[in-house]
């Protein structure tokens, strides 16, 4: 028996390995899968014990642009292939993260007219959710007329003008209510 150590994570129909993972396989299996690359021999003295793995990893912490760590909700390794000229230097991996976001907040009232080249594309876009169609165009004007306008957002065009639209009709249909009186509060109306 031979004590091979995962170096690629390796499954078949009946089996499934991690990186880092020792596993124990007759000589002549051990022998397929020890190449360096997908797996490599492990030299111990004592059978069944277990060797240190050459290299621990732990979930990363992930801090956003505002010192707060952010909820990681899955993160992997995955090994990618080494830049030109650092072949011989070892093992190359990758962290692929994946974070829960903190919600958006719109820009406060004095921090001036929302300037979308300022912002990534979701934070736009959800700022745009609730804009009216003179706010909507105003934003879609900038973008446009940016060095580079994300076709993320002016893709969108029609569709953001649309959901503008029903935003002002929706303003004016409670601004209407609120002038006959109604949803203005719970006391009496007097005129």
């Amino acid at each position: 028996m031979a004590r091979i150590r995962v170096l690629q994570g390796i499954s078949g129909a009946a089996f499934s390995w991690a990186p880092g993972e020792l596993v124990d396989l007759p000589d002549d299996e051990a022998a397929v899968w020890v190449d360096g690359e997908r797996a490599e021999l492990v030299d111990d003295e004592e059978p069944g014990a277990q060797a240190a793995p050459s290299v621990v990893h732990q979930q990363p912490q992930v801090v956003g642009e505002d010192g707060q760590e952010l909820e990681v909700l899955a993160a992997t390794v995955e090994d990618i292939e080494p830049p030109a000229g650092a072949e011989d230097a070892g093992r190359w991996v990758r962290w692929q993260v994946t974070v829960r976001l903190p919600p958006f907040t719109p820009p406060a009232a004095d921090d001036g007219p929302y300037d979308p080249s300022q912002h990534p594309i979701k934070d736009v876009l959800a700022y745009l959710q609730d804009a009216g169609e003179e706010e909507a165009m105003r934003v879609l004007h900038l973008e446009d007329g940016a060095e580079t306008p994300r076709k993320g957002i002016t893709g969108q065009r029609q569709e953001i003008l649309e959901r503008a639209r029903a935003n002002d009709r929706e303003r004016a249909e409670k601004a209407a209510e609120a002038s006959r009186g109604g949803g203005r509060g719970d006391g009496m109306e007097t005129r």
